[in-house]
């Protein structure tokens, strides 16, 4: 039986023995646990599985007489009826879905729609069904299940969650969009609701820097043990708001106020509505998240470029606390479950939606127990809720075995990489070139720009305090995690890599530029490859 670990991951399960919360909410969902082991245990009857949850799905629909798919039974059938497909090729159905034509492409009844990728082009609508909504909550209580027994404080005091609106919007038929973020906050059982430290509505305001003041206003007097978003880059901004609005945050909190600092701005209905949950509370002089809560861990993406973010944490937060990788989805899903907070990825979620993985150097895709570890993969998934043979445009890598079923980490986006010598560059190699070379040094964002010339470069994009020895740690560290990087610098094809520093709070008011925009609270990503235009919102 397949069972290694990848490097440096605890090998981990959700056995019966931990602390009382554990034991009791184990007890509650033991059959989502069983099913859980016995498909990480038997991949392909799990795949098999979720195939007819999809075909079920599809079935009657404008899809499935387009395709001919009556007749399809096997996973070999299902890949030879329907193409890969992209965004591009869904885009007309999903806008006549939204618009109400919902068995267009399932169905199961459309409950709302998420909306995804709104800062960069067209806002994509994703509809939700019944079905989907529920694979993915039930990788999110496997989740909960395995921190309830990492640390028996997760199971008491309140939950910090940074995440978009569940409500932002609707379509023509009447449906809400939101995020997906916020949809799942909203979504979890009452008793893990009731948990949250701010309410609901403050993601409704709609400037960042006065929601973020506001949210830590109301966290501040609660007893929060938990923090989580999807972005490092999120709690390094609250990590500032904290430092940079101290002196009102003390005033507003003693005082059981919100009007000092960014707060003065609030509408008054809006201050007014938000009077009940304004406590009091004397704070510590030190207003870090783990000197003010007794934090028990933190949870955000671990994966990618954003790696380069993560050895700052633990002095921003007062202390190096446990991290936990939220696990690998996107708005069209979930893929991989974290069950240790030294977990970068996650175990394949093969309860959910059908993945099948496509080699990035090319081949034919394969299942989830016909990978191999160390090769990275092209994520093409089937959902329940209309997305058939998807290419997300994810890449994956291979790490280890949980079980039979893969461990995977996040890589980037396909799209993620620049080449202009056959190099190659990555996010991930990006991410991890940035922490070797900045460490924990306070450092606001990066990117790395493509200077193309008689000797074509990189340029390191920095905010923050670094030394002019910085784009050469870079460099160095590029060709150590990128061997055809090396080989161009070490031939010349590639000059070295030059710096360029940024003024401070460029990141900061490129992601609130995004946000405004209509991205949502946590999702918003530092450009890793900049255009030449972001490059001049940057340096503007």
């Amino acid at each position: 039986m397949r069972g290694t670990p990848a490097p440096g991951w605890r090998m981990a399960d959700l056995g019966p023995e931990g602390p009382g919360s554990y034991r009791l909410l184990r007890g509650l969902r033991s059959r989502l646990v069983h099913r859980f082991e016995q498909a990480a245990m038997n991949p392909e009857a799990a795949e098999r599985d979720s195939l007819a949850r999809v075909l079920d799905a599809v079935r009657g629909t404008t899809f499935d007489r387009r395709h001919n798919l009556q007749s399809v039974r096997t996973i070999g059938e299902w890949r030879e009826a329907v193409p890969v497909r992209t965004w591009a090729d869904y885009a007309d159905d999903l806008r006549q879905v939204a618009a109400g034509e919902h068995d267009r492409l399932v169905r199961h009844p459309v409950l709302s729609f998420v909306r995804t990728s709104g800062t960069t082009a067209e806002p994509k609508l994703l509809p939700v069904t019944a079905q989907w909504a529920r694979e993915v909550a039930e990788a999110q209580e496997i989740w909960t299940l395995a921190m309830a027994r990492s640390d028996a404080r997760l199971a008491t005091g309140r939950l910090l969650v940074s995440v978009g609106r569940p409500d932002e919007d609707r379509t023509a038929s009447g449906h809400r969009i939101g995020s997906n973020t916020g949809r799942m906050a909203a979504e979890q059982p009452w008793w893990a609701r009731a948990r949250y430290a701010v309410p609901a509505s403050v993601a409704a305001i709609p400037d960042p820097t006065v929601r973020r003041y506001v949210a830590l206003r109301i966290a501040l007097a609660h007893d929060v043990r938990f923090w989580t978003t999807a972005n490092p880059t999120t709690l390094l901004a609250n990590c500032r708001a904290l430092e940079e609005h101290a002196e009102a945050l003390r005033i507003d909190v003693a005082d059981g106020t919100l009007a000092h600092g960014p707060a003065s701005d609030l509408p008054a209905r809006t201050r007014a509505a938000l009077w009940p949950h304004l406590r009091r509370r004397r704070l510590p002089e030190d207003l870090r998240p783990a000197s003010v809560w007794d934090l028990a861990a933190v949870a955000c993406w671990k994966g990618g470029a954003v790696a380069g973010f993560l050895p700052r944490l633990p002095k921003a937060l007062g202390r190096d606390l446990p991290v936990w990788e939220p696990g690998i989805s996107a708005s069209e899903g979930f893929f991989a479950v974290a069950l240790d907070a030294t977990w970068t990825g996650g175990v394949a979620w093969l309860l959910g939606h059908l993945l099948e993985f496509v080699p990035v150097e090319g081949g034919a895709p394969v299942g989830a127990a016909e990978v191999e570890v160390g090769r990275t993969y092209r994520l093409i998934i089937s959902t329940t809720a209309g997305l058939y043979r998807y290419d997300l445009d994810d890449l994956v890598r291979v790490v280890g075995w949980w079980r039979r079923a893969p461990q995977l980490v996040f890589v980037g986006k396909g799209s993620d990489v620049s080449s202009i010598t056959g190099e190659k560059l990555t996010a991930e190699q990006v991410g991890l070139a940035a922490a070797r070379a900045l460490g924990a040094r306070p450092v606001a964002g990066f990117s790395l720009a493509l200077r193309v010339g008689d000797v074509p470069h990189y340029t390191f994009v920095v905010e923050g305090d670094v030394d002019d020895g910085a784009a050469a740690r870079v460099d160095e560290a590029l060709s150590t995690v990128n061997v055809e990087y090396a080989g161009k610098r070490a031939d010349g094809r590639l000059g070295p890599v030059d710096l360029l520093r940024v003024p401070a709070g460029a990141y900061g008011r490129l992601r609130d530029h995004h946000l405004r925009s209509g991205a949502a609270e946590g999702q918003v990503k530092d450009p890793v490859f900049p255009s030449d235009a972001t490059l001049a919102r940057l340096t503007g």
